[in-house]
């Protein structure tokens, strides 16, 4: 989405300056935009939805689309193994996302104006978020965007740009039941609240390779004891043993930081980075079943036993 930036001082706009000779462009505060358009990228660190979901309401039950277009999307489905309750998410650099069913290859929309404001799915215009469409194409029709509001775990709130309204799933008196209405003033309600499913039995994960060009490292602070080992009273020079105790603590972490987690259990195959006399290097092979997001802690005792020599008539520390 392309826009002026204005400087909010000066009250004047930004734009760029070309000079000859040089090949080089600067930026310049001037009285209107004209044509500087500049594009804003989304760099947040918010998670986006995971490609294909599935939506499952207060109601216990997974968000489907009807066997009639025109009729709302509702909450009714009981096995995510149904086609129909598979969506596909597709999520621009500012969090926008457009929701397509995955079974009709219709978008969701909203209905202004209509009992209850519904969501049903209308034809795909053919346009994805990408830089070969047209952004007053993309963005022309707002109610098939919404915004989506990360909760705990795996649940979500959807906002309808169109009016600014929050996705819930509501039940008219006389009328469609568990169907799903941008209609909530807010996003505090069980019924504006979805728990996000990915229709996926399980995930592996291998070949995995690390970017450690930017490890961060920090240095444990040596601590000095002070405790007698071993005491020689006598006139001649003894050799004491004594065993020290050593743990190593390993703790790893595997999680998605740019889309969000939706509990599938993954077989991971990796090795883990381990510092090395100032370098990184990866062994300790991992092969298990992980859930992801999970902390996996690794304690091992090692236990060395010492020879040193005690002179005659001290004691060593």
């Amino acid at each position: 989405m392309a826009r002026g930036l204005s400087h909010s001082h000066l009250k004047k706009y930004a734009g760029m300056l070309s000079v000859s000779g040089g090949g080089k462009t600067y930026l310049q505060i001037m009285d209107s935009c004209d044509k500087n358009m500049f594009r804003v990228r989304h760099l947040s660190q918010q998670k986006e939805l995971p490609k294909y979901v599935a939506f499952k309401g207060d109601n216990g039950k997974y968000l489907r689309e009807p066997s009639h277009y025109e009729q709302p999307q509702q909450f009714s489905a009981s096995d995510i193994k149904d086609q129909d309750v598979v969506y596909e998410t597709f999520t621009d650099d500012y969090g926008v996302v457009r929701i397509k069913s995955n079974g009709s290859g219709r978008v969701l929309k909203s209905f202004p104006g209509e009992d209850g404001i519904p969501i049903a799915s209308v034809k795909d215009a053919g346009f994805q978020f990408n830089s070969d469409i047209p952004e007053d194409t993309i963005y022309k029709d707002v109610d098939t965007l919404f915004k989506v509001v990360f909760k705990d775990g795996n649940n979500i709130a959807l906002q309808n740009i169109g009016n600014g309204k929050f996705c819930k799933n509501l039940n008219l008196p006389g009328g469609w039941i568990s169907f799903l209405s941008a209609s909530a003033a807010n996003s505090n309600t069980r019924e504006a609240t979805f728990q996000i499913e990915e229709p996926v039995k399980s995930r592996e994960i291998y070949d995995v390779e690390y970017r450690v060009g930017g490890v961060k490292t920090s240095s444990n602070q040596k601590v000095t004891r002070t405790e007698v080992l071993a005491t020689n009273r006598t006139h001649e020079s003894h050799t004491a043993q004594t065993s020290i105790e050593m743990f190593d603590r390993t703790e790893s972490k595997w999680d998605a930081k740019l889309t969000l987690d939706a509990g599938i259990k993954t077989k991971l195959s990796a090795g883990l980075p381990f510092m090395m006399e100032g370098e990184v290097e990866t062994h300790l092979d991992f092969h298990a079943e992980y859930n992801w997001g999970e902390t996996k802690e690794q304690n091992t005792k090692r236990t060395t036993l010492y020879s040193y020599p005690v002179p005659s008539m001290t004691k060593v520390h």
